[in-house]
């Protein structure tokens, strides 16, 4: 399929007007390309997306209705039928999609630094959203921004990621292999976890440790799940990581991994985890990072959330942990190091 290209300078390259015709394009459409790329910072809408096209991405026509450009990393605009269109050829947002990604960063010294970057989608809404939250001596900062971002930068075995709306920039480099689950999967939508670094060399702006990096996204919305209760965490020392999701409700479900292996768990709690094999990792919880609903924590000062989504949403509690943790395993040496964890509980 034919496009046009945006060049580092923002001019825009047209196809022909038998190109056009050919790949479906209406002039119309190229016309409100060009106007809306020149002398602008026009970003890519397309989902998981989120790159600037004057970085030379091919581009298929937006919508300023639909609020969507699409580039080549999206791949370009299907055709639709009539009923799906919005008027200007691009359908409409309706279904829910999240693309979310998490990173973090904790120092010998149990300093954190956790980043997240991504992009809703519900109804007509797309809500862009990053956040850092860092630890000091005095205090816990959090940062927000709802600027469209651009995307991590995967290379290899390293990921990179910066916001200048943050004033923030980080790098991540694995030393253990992915893993990856389809959490949850019902006629509604799914949710696909993929834990692509559980255990990196981690520098975020000036802190250096040992991180972790996850990207998630779900067809279904958060308040619609069958469960009551979350919980979700990862542990990293010297020599071993140990990552878990834990969902209890209606739908019930676990996953362990620890070095790469999935272990069952009999028991997972806010302080312990008690698996098979003799794995057992204790936590003292010594600092809350948060704690409350989200509608006054993590989506405080910005009530376009509330405007946007169901309360439902914005009445879940979560409470986030840092803890000094060890691991102890059968005929093993204990192992010490650092866990982020928390728990979120749905509204009844």
């Amino acid at each position: 399929m034919q496009a046009f290209r945006t060049s580092l300078t923002g001019r825009v390259n047209l196809p022909d007007s038998t190109q056009r015709r050919k790949s479906g394009f209406s002039d119309g459409h190229s016309t409100h390309a060009k106007e809306n790329a020149l002398g602008k910072s026009v970003w890519c809408r397309g989902f998981e997306c989120n790159r600037p096209l004057q970085q030379s991405f091919l581009i298929g026509p937006l919508c300023e209705t639909a609020n969507l450009h699409k580039c080549l990393e999206c791949s370009l605009p299907k055709r639709r039928s009539p009923s799906e269109n919005c008027g200007h050829g691009i359908i409409a947002m309706s279904s829910f999609k999240l693309s979310k990604w998490y990173f973090d960063c904790v120092t010998d010294l149990g300093e954190v630094v956790i980043v997240y970057t991504g992009v809703a989608q519900w109804r007509k809404f797309r809500l862009h959203y990053s956040s850092t939250l860092e630890t000091t001596k005095e205090a816990i900062i959090e940062h927000r921004s709802l600027q469209p971002q651009i995307g991590p930068v995967i290379s290899g075995p390293k990921i990179w990621w910066r916001s200048k709306a943050l004033r923030v920039d980080g790098e991540w480099e694995t030393s253990s292999r992915a893993v990856s689950a389809t959490i949850y999967r019902s006629p509604e939508g799914v949710i696909e976890w993929n834990c692509l670094m559980p255990m990196a060399r981690a520098r975020i702006g000036g802190r250096r440790g040992l991180g972790y990096a996850e990207h998630l996204t779900m067809t279904i919305p958060p308040w619609r799940l069958p469960i009551h209760t979350l919980r979700w965490g990862r542990f990293t020392s010297a020599s071993t990581w140990m990552t878990w999701i834990d969902w209890q409700g209606e739908y019930s479900r676990r996953i362990v991994y620890v070095n790469g292996e999935v272990i069952e768990c009999q028991m997972i709690g806010d302080e312990c985890i008690e698996g098979s094999d003799g794995v057992r990792l204790s936590m003292d919880r010594s600092l809350v990072l948060r704690d409350g609903l989200l509608g006054k924590t993590a989506l405080s000062r910005m009530p376009v959330i509330g405007k946007m989504f169901p309360s439902r949403l914005t009445e879940m509690a979560e409470s986030k942990w840092r803890s000094r943790a060890r691991m102890e395993r059968s005929g093993r040496t204990d192992v010490e190091g650092w866990a982020i964890h928390e728990k979120v509980s749905w509204p009844h």
